[in-house]
């Protein structure tokens, strides 16, 4: 039996191939997807329930496809337990009685703006540590082994009938260098006990930096409408901060490194949104200077790299981190949560702009606001949101897989999910580390649920490159759940300067006609403005 779904024009075949089952249980459900796509028309961005339901069916296939040899239960989509993480009832002082309340009227966040009293944390099963580092090394056993002949990770090879817009070959330039950065980041942040892993680590290092150095220098968007260099240089930024902190790099070597995160914040500059902020594509003028609309979390992820280069002593126009900051507050809500984009302002309660579609993104807007120096971001915001990523997982989960983007609930990306569990984890460094451990269970806990039997983990089938970024971005947020001071030396996110200054912070809301938003960055543009005492 085959179901065929209209997507973009065009026809997607499922096969028997994906149908293979060993359970008369696991038969059934595959037929149901088969039929409900087999009566289903989806367009591109279907937001309808049965547009939804269709998809969902192609993500359970594709997990029957991937455990079904290694014989695997089907991820669970609400991880659960009757055991808690000793300590969890005393660090939030809930009641017995108020958690129960909670759960029968489905009110956890019944306030959404009442940071003062945290939800009640969930009772779960903590992961051992064993369970945390055995899940870490056949992670990183999958990076080892999939690392490229010339030290890249991915490759543009298709894997289905249709792929998402990306010019060759800069969109495929800028997809393996964000992809190789973040497992360079990775690999770098592991401190793995396994003999063989630790032998094998030191040459893959060497030979992806490799690789870096000589790209990097090249890297540019592919055209005026797709700007997903952004991505290669925001990570490659971060990616050559550890290197740089690694031990043993030479002088000459730092150096080296030094002028490539000098040469990837000019591209930064120069592919920077008039408005403010970076986009990853420009679909209004395709200009030379971009007009593309300010993307919150592509916002963020740029100013967090920023960040760490200027731990390590490294300028960054204070005028770009500025206009960066005042797009992204623009796009924030009182919960918390983020608009998708400036160009959706006009509907702030359409589904990717409430909590659940901002469940990924404000991970990283609310981490990266902190550091700019935005005092509403309290410990407890952090903690709130963390709690409502593990007790909301299933608005990320459910469109985990989908191979369509914004086709889920709340318009929901499969490649949201590891990139907010990524920056989950970064936040919960920024937390008191006696008060980190529920958090580090709740993280730990649903990225060892959804790892493959050969290591890796991945959201969204992007070209071949969906296996490695998933993985380091894993990687990175499990081993910020090792207990102890095992994850204490990993980044530079520990709020030692403030990115902007006070009356920036303060005042966001002033005119973009002060910050010459519409002027190509230049080398001639201002120095930046010292860092505050």
């Amino acid at each position: 039996m085959l179901g065929y779904v209209l997507v973009s024009g065009e026809r997607l075949t499922v096969g028997r191939r994906w149908v293979v089952c060993r359970s008369m249980a696991r038969l059934s459900m595959a037929r149901l997807c088969l039929v409900a796509m087999t009566l289903g028309m989806v367009s591109h961005c279907g937001t309808t329930v049965a547009a939804s339901a269709v998809w969902t069916g192609f993500a359970k296939l594709q997990d029957l496809q991937d455990q079904n040899l290694a014989g695997e239960n089907l991820e669970a989509q609400a991880p659960s337990s009757s055991k808690t993480t000793q300590g969890q009832v005393e660090e939030v002082g809930r009641d017995e009685v108020g958690r129960d309340e909670g759960k029968a009227s489905g009110k956890v966040f019944a306030n959404p703006y009442d940071f003062e009293r945290l939800p009640a944390l969930p009772e779960i099963e903590a992961p051992t540590t064993q369970e945390i580092e055995a899940s870490i090394n056949l992670g990183l056993k999958f990076l080892l082994d999939n690392q490229n002949v010339d030290g890249s990770f991915g490759s543009p090879t298709p894997r289905r009938n249709y792929e998402i817009y990306a010019p060759v070959p800069g969109a495929h330039h800028a997809f393996q260098s964000a992809t190789t950065a973040l497992c360079v980041s990775a690999m770098l942040e592991i401190n793995s006990a396994d003999p063989e892993l630790a032998q094998r680590m030191p040459a893959a290092i060497d030979k992806a930096a490799e690789y870096l150095r000589r790209k990097l220098p090249k890297l540019r968007r592919a055209q005026g409408d797709a700007i997903y260099n952004v991505w290669g240089h925001a990570y490659s930024i971060r990616a050559m901060v550890r290197l740089i902190n690694r031990p043993g790099t030479s002088d000459d070597l730092k150096a080296e490194y030094r002028e490539l995160i000098a040469g990837q914040i000019q591209m930064l500059g120069k592919y920077e949104s008039v408005d403010g902020g970076w986009g990853y594509c420009d679909l209004r003028h395709s200009a030379r200077k971009p007009t593309s609309y300010s993307i919150s979390f592509v916002n963020a992820t740029g100013l967090i790299a920023f960040y760490e280069a200027r731990q390590i002593g490294i300028e960054v126009p204070q005028k770009l981190i500025d206009r960066a900051y005042k797009a992204t507050m623009r796009q924030q809500k009182p919960d918390f949560s983020y608009l998708y984009a400036e160009h959706v302002k006009a509907m702030p309660m359409r589904g990717i702009n409430n909590p659940g579609g901002s469940l990924a993104r404000s991970q990283a807007c609310n981490l990266a606001m902190r550091l700019c120096g935005d005092e509403k971001i309290t410990i407890n915001v952090f903690k709130y949101w963390l709690i409502r990523l593990y007790l909301r997982n299933g608005w990320l989960d459910i469109g985990r897989k989908m191979p369509v983007p914004h086709s889920s609930h709340m318009q929901v990306s499969g490649y949201f999910y590891y990139y907010g569990h990524y920056y989950a984890g970064q936040v919960i460094d920024l937390l008191p580390k006696a008060e980190r451990g529920p958090y580090q269970s709740m993280l730990a806990k649903l990225m060892i649920d959804h790892q493959q039997p050969n290591g890796a983990w991945w959201d969204y089938p992007l070209y071949d490159y969906h296996r490695q970024y998933g993985t380091a971005y894993a990687l990175m947020a499990l081993v910020r759940c090792l207990p102890g001071d095992a994850s204490d030396n990993l980044g530079t996110l520990k709020e030692t300067l403030i990115l902007v200054d006070q009356e920036t912070a303060q005042d966001p809301a002033k005119t973009r006609s002060e910050d010459t938003t519409n002027q190509p960055a230049t080398d001639q543009e201002e120095a930046p403005s010292p860092l505050p005492k």
